[in-house]
């Protein structure tokens, strides 16, 4: 997630974000949220935004002018970001206490948001791009074979590469339609047929990345499955350990 993308959750839940904000996600090497706001930060109200990938939140502060002295935080010492402070919350701390200034941002908490509507907006809404549209159209007309061969020389160029991030996420039409066919018209999680048929009277099912593109999953036959919309919004929701495991075992089944 960007500050983009976090801006615009915040808008859609009614919580209005001023120019001066930063976010942090949580590093997963020391399990703490970094943030380095400017100095100049202190004197303007200003924003924190701490988005939990784990759990799917994203915790919302609002410091006011002056709150914090610039005497009470740690400011950083090396020469690529001068005049900027160093905050590190650990996760799961109810108090958000930062490690170098003892100070708890808990008193500034406004509101923590859960990102299921912001994580499908951005997965499914990805399908809307103009690009994407013609694609799937060409993807459609495909046979099965020259299908499959789009998607290998796709996976061949992409299986190393991050998905780029911006304001939605870039998908590859052809994979969709492929991970669609392979499914051939049954949910893989609930093993229930698609609820209802679409305007070309298929089989409507939405395309789930098991990994999550918002958390760096590929774009790739080996990261998608077909799923129901009550399925898919459950993997958001819910994000089950026993429900991915037995995700990513199906691309294995069908693709060998």
């Amino acid at each position: 997630m960007n500050r983009v993308n976090a801006k615009e959750i915040c808008a859609h839940n009614g919580v209005v974000i001023g120019k001066n904000f930063n976010m942090a996600t949580r590093n997963k090497a020391t399990h703490t949220y970094w943030a380095n706001p400017s100095i100049a930060c202190l004197q303007q109200d200003w924003w924190l935004l701490l988005h939990d990938d784990r759990k799917n939140e994203l915790h919302v502060f609002m410091i006011p002018s002056n709150s914090i002295s610039t005497s009470a935080v740690k400011i950083r010492s090396d020469v690529s970001k001068p005049n900027h402070i160093r905050i590190e919350i650990r996760y799961d701390d109810n108090s958000f206490e930062d490690t170098k200034s003892k100070i708890e941002f808990l008193p500034w908490h406004i509101k923590t948001l859960r990102l299921s509507y912001a994580e499908m907006l951005n997965e499914i809404v990805a399908e809307e791009t103009k690009e994407y549209k013609n694609d799937y159209k060409t993807a459609k007309m495909l046979s099965n074979k020259d299908l499959e061969s789009k998607v290998t020389e796709k996976y061949s160029i992409n299986k190393d590469k991050k998905t780029t991030r911006q304001s939605t996420y870039i998908r590859n039409a052809y994979i969709s339609e492929y991970a669609k066919r392979l499914a051939d018209g049954v949910c893989q999680l609930c093993g229930n047929p698609a609820p209802f048929n679409n305007a070309d009277n298929e089989p409507y099912l939405e395309i789930h990345h098991i990994e999550w593109l918002s958390r760096g999953g590929l774009d790739i036959i080996d990261n998608v499955t077909a799923l129901c919309p009550n399925c898919h919004r459950k993997m958001h929701i819910l994000d089950n350990k026993d429900d991915i495991d037995y995700l990513i075992e199906i691309p294995k089944k069908l693709c060998n």
